[in-house]
């Protein structure tokens, strides 16, 4: 039980980071519009999380989150 409650909190993990990645992402593009408004900038969410720095944040987030979990329930 306790490697399935971890693994959820990893999955959690993963979401929480592509969120605050997109809006670190949104927030750059409406600042960076801002400034030019003849040019267009474009955030594809799905082209970042097939890239291998969205794979890496992925999978950081994820360990991150089994090991915090795994190492918070263990202790009870």
């Amino acid at each position: 039980m306790i490697y399935i409650k971890s693994a959820v909190a990893g999955l959690f993990a993963v979401m929480a980071a592509y969120l605050l990645v997109v809006a670190i992402g949104v927030s750059a593009l409406i600042l960076a519009s801002s400034k030019e408004r003849d040019s267009g900038i474009g955030f594809d969410i799905v082209a970042f999380g097939r890239s291998l720095l969205g794979s890496a944040i992925g999978v950081l987030a994820f360990i991150g989150g089994f090991f915090w979990e795994y190492l918070r329930v263990s202790r009870v």
